[in-house]
């Protein structure tokens, strides 16, 4: 097996598995903060992992898909009621930040982490101004 498939194969072993524990660990806060412990863009790969985590663990997950022309629908993962489409990027984006307590980043690319840092400091930026 290539080293970047096992590499690959390892990231959404742990995905999965973490999304787990945080959702197990949720369902003990109460069915209200448990309802969308797992948050993810609802695509396959890390997405699905993460969404299958969650699912497998008893709770419900939430997934915000981009519809784009030739590429990705939801996975099979995602609670159904709670399974969101977008047209645009940065409002799949905002919906991230908006709804989230903390986030967990798996990402391909570097330079990625800065745009996802970068808006998760503005909204705790928005969120400190307005309390």
């Amino acid at each position: 097996m290539p080293r970047a498939l096992w590499k690959c194969r390892v990231t959404m072993k742990k995905a999965r598995e973490l999304s787990h524990r945080i959702t197990t660990w949720a369902l003990t806060l109460g069915r209200v903060r448990a309802a969308s412990s797992s948050v993810s863009g609802g695509g396959p790969g890390i997405m699905e992992a993460a969404n299958r985590g969650a699912a497998e663990a008893g709770g419900k997950s939430i997934g915000l898909s981009i519809e784009l022309p030739h590429e990705q629908f939801a996975n099979a993962y995602i609670s159904p009621e709670l399974s969101l489409n977008f047209h645009y990027f940065f409002m799949r984006k905002l919906w991230f930040a908006q709804i989230a307590k903390a986030l967990i980043v798996f990402s391909r690319r570097l330079r990625h982490h800065g745009r996802i840092v970068g808006n998760a400091h503005a909204a705790a930026d928005r969120k400190a101004a307005a309390q």
